[in-house]
C-alpha cells in the first residue's frame, strides 16, 4: 500500500457515495522552509483554485501557488473539482 491509498480509502468514497461535486483537502504543515499557501488541483478543479487561492488573506503566497497535481490519487482520481490547500506552516511564528 502506498502513502497515498489510505487517503482515498477514507475520504474519496465518502464524497463519492454522498454525491460531492466538489472536493476540497486542507492540509496545515509544519516544515523547515515552508511557510505560506499553495493550491494543488485535479484538471477539473483549476477555477476552485484559483478562487480559493484568491480569497486567501491570510497567507503569503508560495512562489509557485497553483499547482496542477493530477497524479496525487485523493485529487486525480476524482470526477470533478478537487483540490488540495496546503496551507500554514505551524511552525512559522508568521503563518500562525
Amino acid at each position: 500500500m502506498s502513502l497515498r491509498e489510505p487517503f482515498r480509502s477514507l475520504l474519496e468514497p465518502v464524497a463519492l457515495e454522498e454525491g460531492a461535486s466538489v472536493f476540497v483537502s486542507i492540509h496545515i504543515n509544519a516544515a523547515e522552509g515552508g511557510e505560506g499557501i499553495e493550491v494543488w488541483y485535479n484538471h477539473f478543479g483549476k477555477e476552485l483554485a484559483k478562487a480559493i487561492l484568491d480569497s486567501n488573506t491570510v497567507f503569503p503566497r508560495r512562489k509557485n501557488p497553483l499547482v496542477e497535481r493530477n497524479e496525487l490519487t485523493v485529487v486525480g482520481n476524482f470526477p470533478g473539482s478537487a483540490v488540495v490547500v496546503e496551507v500554514g506552516f505551524i511552525n512559522k511564528r508568521r503563518d500562525v
